[in-house]
């Protein structure tokens, strides 16, 4: 499978674009490694069982679930952040803007 690579030449400066590519590393045993981020989730009750099991085809684990004061969920998780790609358009779409999504790397 060939990457597309598309270069641009304009004003004397020449870019390679390519397609968005997964950032890996490996470690000594051989072991591949892939960045991770902790999400965070701050969402309604109704829309808790939609996230997770599309976080979970996402390959992200949930690592809690706390109810808040106000009624709502805090929900964190461990997702790779290739699983992350595009979660937000559909969190805001599923959730008709409720939630709140914070994530850290």
């Amino acid at each position: 499978m060939g990457v597309l690579i598309e270069k641009m030449r304009r004003e004397g400066f020449e870019m390679a674009i390519t397609p968005p590519a997964v950032v890996t590393q490996t470690d000594e045993n051989g072991q591949q490694l892939e960045p991770y981020e902790s999400v965070y989730i701050d969402v309604d009750l109704e829309y808790v069982s939609n996230i997770v099991e599309n976080l979970n085809n996402r390959k992200a684990v949930l690592l809690d679930a706390e109810e808040q004061a106000d009624g709502r969920q805090m929900l964190t998780f461990k997702a790779p952040s290739r699983g992350l790609l595009g979660f937000r358009s559909w969190l805001i779409s599923e959730t008709r803007g409720t939630a709140q999504l914070r994530s850290q790397f």
